[in-house]
């Protein structure tokens, strides 16, 4: 009913399996270390393995369909274990790197730390604010491209992709029996 994981180690947090907001199972990740920044390719013998995995914990998976495979490439700096940021005080200007998925978690904290650097003179609490942006509703269109506003993106992670791709409501059932993996 919810989100199944396996208990973490100290170097890799396990298979997740869930459900998408469009109905797909999604299992993964693997984490499987290579040199290459470039290559997205998804090794089958590595795919072959993960199935194996799963499918012994969870064998009702095998009755569904693999639609899709996605090879994402974690952003870390191999010399350090932490976020990169660097500031250029004169240009008003901040660099972040190796900012992994707990920067999402970390966004607001990681703005302030910017700004307190970015901005020293003034105390942080005495900083103007803008009001909160409220980002205009993603229009999906037909060539496969989402216009948000006045921009327009073209989603390269699957599960974006494949919600792109998802039947309309009264054709969700043909959706909720497939499977990514």
């Amino acid at each position: 009913m919810g989100m199944v994981t396996q208990v973490p180690t100290k170097t890799y947090a396990g298979l997740y399996v869930f459900k998408s907001v469009y109905g797909h199972y999604v299992v993964g990740p693997t984490n499987v270390p290579q040199d290459s920044k470039e290559d997205r390719g998804c090794d089958v013998d590595n795919v072959a393995a993960m199935k194996n995995h799963i499918f012994s914990y969870f064998p009702s998976l095998k009755d569904h369909e693999m639609i899709a495979t996605y090879c994402g490439l974690r952003p870390r700096s191999p010399e350090f274990h932490d976020y990169q940021i660097r500031f250029n005080k004169d240009l008003s200007w901040a660099t972040l790197g190796a900012i992994r998925s707990t920067g999402l978690t970390a966004s607001r904290s990681i703005a302030e730390y910017c700004a307190k650097n970015l901005f020293s003179n003034e105390p942080y609490e005495d900083m103007m604010r803008k009001e909160d942006v409220v980002m205009p509703a993603p229009e999906p269109q037909k060539d496969g491209t989402v216009k948000v506003g006045q921009f327009t993106f073209r989603p390269t992670h699957k599960l974006s992709q494949l919600g792109l791709m998802t039947p309309s409501p009264q054709n969700s059932s043909a959706a909720a029996t497939k499977s990514t993996l």
